[in-house]
């Protein structure tokens, strides 16, 4: 909660000069020491503008920034993907002044996440709030760098949680705020009113380069499982079936002769070959109604659940597969295996 102060105490309460006022100062001091600058190095092909075809075109270097936070006390920094990406060198800036190279821990690109490490002493680490505790209403902040400016904090509310296919990464599970988020500030710290890490900002939804109140940060729990997944592993390690799926319309539907009480369809539109599904049994224009016996509604669902499991699960697939007579409801139980990068 934040801290209550008045003027002045002695004063009444009668006076607007000296009513109380309440500040988050002591919250923000917590946090805003963790959340660093990145500075990036980036080599990029440049044409060729020359007359001789047979001389190679030049990379051309290019700089960039964004934000990041500090997760511990070795120099666990968590910041976005895109923000380091295709970089060749990373330059990180703490709040009080030092600069200091870093490498690169390991990246997960499905879900916009990278983890650099730094080497200095007294680093601090960012208090991280427990997981699933926060609620649509909350007083969040957003600090990071805006537009390579120096840090800057930004106040808003959770507006919602669990926001999915927004394009921004393969994974989502956003927490959607209307604290201002704007370019520099991707990779910052979304924070509760206690200084609490509760999310990774990520991106905005806006026509124009200004932010338009709708703004998105990684949840602190996928945050979490990505930064054990590569420190434990190198990698994150997901599950992977090789399906493609669509949904179907309610044209479609009504062609199919399917119950049209049940909202929506999913139907397999292309199998690798070799793939679990594949070998399992699985067929172009399957209907996907249950898999491991939860309702699937949308294709996006199958990917993210297949993906929540480890590789040499079987996983059961319930599936409408239609024949001259009609269709008929069948459960193959594919083997799944690491989802390929």
């Amino acid at each position: 909660m934040p801290e209550l102060y008045t003027s002045n105490p002695s004063h009444t309460s009668n006076s607007k000069m000296h009513q109380p006022v309440y500040s988050y100062a002591d919250a923000i001091d917590r946090a805003r020491p963790s959340v660093v600058n990145i500075f990036t190095l980036k080599s990029t092909p440049s044409q060729n503008s020359s007359r001789f075809r047979f001389q190679r075109p030049r990379n051309r270097t290019s700089t960039d920034q964004g934000s990041g936070i500090i997760i511990s006390e070795n120099g666990l920094i968590i910041t976005n993907y895109h923000v380091i990406e295709g970089a060749r060198s990373f330059l990180v800036e703490l709040l009080d002044g030092r600069r200091v190279d870093a490498k690169l821990v390991g990246t997960d690109a499905p879900t916009d996440l990278a983890l650099l490490k730094i080497e200095l002493e007294n680093l601090p680490a960012i208090p991280i709030a427990p997981e699933n505790m926060s609620r649509v209403g909350d007083v969040v902040f957003a600090i990071g760098h805006p537009y390579g400016a120096s840090q800057t904090v930004t106040m808003g509310i959770i507006s919602a949680t669990g926001r999915k296919y927004l394009r921004l990464a393969q994974y989502e599970d956003f927490i959607q705020t209307d604290a201002a988020i704007n370019p520099g500030n991707s990779g910052g710290a979304l924070v509760n009113a206690k200084g609490e890490l509760i999310g990774i900002a990520s991106g905005f939804f806006s026509e124009q380069v200004r932010s338009d109140g709708i703004a998105f940060a990684i949840p602190i729990e996928l945050s979490n499982f990505v930064t054990e997944e590569i420190l434990n592993n190198g990698r994150v390690i997901r599950g992977w079936v090789g399906i493609t799926a669509v949904e179907l319309n309610i044209r479609q539907i009504s062609e199919l002769n399917l119950n049209l009480a049940q909202p929506q369809y999913v139907t397999i539109a292309r199998i690798e070959p070799n793939s679990p599904a594949d070998l399992a049994g699985l067929k172009v224009n399957d209907i996907i109604t249950r898999v491991d016996n939860k309702l699937i509604r949308n294709p996006p669902q199958i990917f993210e659940l297949v993906a929540s499991y480890r590789p040499g699960l079987e996983l059961e697939f319930r599936v409408l597969r239609k024949t001259p007579r009609g269709y008929y409801e069948l459960s193959l139980n594919p083997k799944l295996i690491e989802r390929p990068n």
